[in-house]
């Protein structure tokens, strides 16, 4: 509180934990394409077409992250069961 009034104070990004994440990324971007394009290519006669479908998924990751990053805490406390048993049943 400052002067009566609530101020919402903005974090910082946990940068380790980013870049750690960026680096997962660009790791399985490499792995992806050097074990699919002659697959691709053979296939398809497109290296490229299975790190194209990744960039897809890795773009609409990225929009998903950012909006559930400024969702509130209190939104997933409520559905946090229900997600558990969601991923056991997947898993199964």
């Amino acid at each position: 509180m400052c002067g009566g009034v609530a101020v919402k104070r903005e974090k910082a990004p946990d940068w380790v934990f980013l870049l750690s994440a960026l680096a997962l990324i660009a790791i399985g971007i490499v792995m992806t394409v050097s074990t699919s394009s002659v697959v691709g290519f053979k296939q398809y006669q497109d290296s490229f077409l299975f790190i194209r479908k990744q960039g897809v998924f890795l773009v609409l990751g990225c929009v998903a992250m950012a909006v559930a990053i400024r969702l509130p805490v209190a939104l997933y406390r409520r559905w946090v069961v229900l997600g558990y048993w969601v991923s056991v049943g997947a898993l199964m």
